[in-house]
């Protein structure tokens, strides 16, 4: 079919095969054939609120979105900033115990190392009270 015999059915188009139609004239570089499109394309008439309020309410949006986008990673370095005041001193705390426990821990297995090496039986002062304890009151590890 030619491209004038096509252009005497553009007013019957559905909107939906007329903008397929109107992009691939885009594509292609047609402005001319963009156009006819977008002249021939039935009109319509609506019934709204007034612009004076609607307009309003449309830049109010507007605005709030433009707004968001510009303070939006802003916000997203502050929120990580405060989830991060929240976590660091549990992680301090944490990392801390940690700390201590392993050098109580390879204190006492030195310790006991050494009792052992040195011949000695039973275990090495200081760790009999610690190991009753720690049975009492903790599951073994």
């Amino acid at each position: 079919m030619s491209k004038k015999g096509l252009r005497r059915h553009y007013d019957r188009l559905m909107p939906e095969e007329r903008f397929r139609l109107d992009v691939l004239a885009q594509a292609r570089g047609d402005l001319e054939e963009s156009e006819r499109l977008t002249r021939t394309c039935q009109r319509e008439t609506y019934t709204m609120n007034h612009r004076g309020y609607t307009g309003r309410w449309n830049g109010t949006y507007d605005i709030t979105v433009r707004m968001y986008v510009a303070i939006g990673e802003g916000l997203a370095k502050l929120q990580m900033v405060d989830a991060f005041r929240e976590l660091v001193p549990y992680s301090q705390a944490l990392c801390s115990n940690m700390i201590f426990d392993g050098y109580f821990r390879g204190h006492e297995s030195g310790s006991r190392h050494a009792w052992n090496w040195a011949g000695k039986d039973g275990e090495p002062p200081g760790y009999e009270e610690d190991r009753r304890r720690r049975t009492r009151t903790q599951t073994p590890r």
